[in-house]
């Protein structure tokens, strides 16, 4: 029991100490961004190197989600919107992209379990 209390401790230790680091790059545009994606993506990576199977394709399809609809509402504040309609088609179909890269990681985690 005391293992896990101070693994936990310190684990949250550790979180609040990188989001602090995380702070700090993000006020540092451009080199700062790179380094924070960097380090978000290296402890991202790790924890899900962690995770069961079933909650790994969890995690990976809630990736794609996010991931997906990041590109969404980036593409609503590009370019101009002199075109409304079709800037909204444009919506849809990344959403629509979205919803089957999700479906896609869903069916291959479902078949990698068969």
């Amino acid at each position: 029991m005391r293992g896990v209390t101070e693994s936990l401790i310190r684990f949250g230790w550790a979180m609040s100490v990188f989001g602090v680091q995380q702070a700090l790059h993000l006020a540092t545009p451009r080199r700062g961004w790179d380094d924070a994606t960097r380090e978000l993506d290296g402890v991202s990576h790790a924890a899900a190197r962690e995770m069961g199977e079933t909650l790994r394709s969890y995690y990976r399809a809630g990736d794609r989600l996010q991931s997906g609809l990041v590109d969404s509402v980036a593409r609503l504040f590009e370019g101009t919107w002199s075109e409304p309609g079709k800037r909204m088609d444009e919506l849809w179909q990344s959403l629509d992209r979205t919803r089957a890269r999700v479906q896609e990681a869903l069916s291959e985690d479902e078949e990698e379990g068969s």
